[in-house]
């Protein structure tokens, strides 16, 4: 019962980990088009 735990841990940082990237790319690129900042 101790695997499928661990499994669930590291896929739930994965997905945590992917969203803050996610969010940083598209706040990235906002600010680029909409604000016209230099990336």
């Amino acid at each position: 019962m101790v695997i499928p735990v661990i499994g669930l841990l590291i896929m739930l940082v994965g997905v945590l980990i992917s969203a803050l990237i996610n969010v940083s790319i598209l706040t990235t690129l906002y600010g680029h088009f909409v604000e016209g900042r230099d990336l």
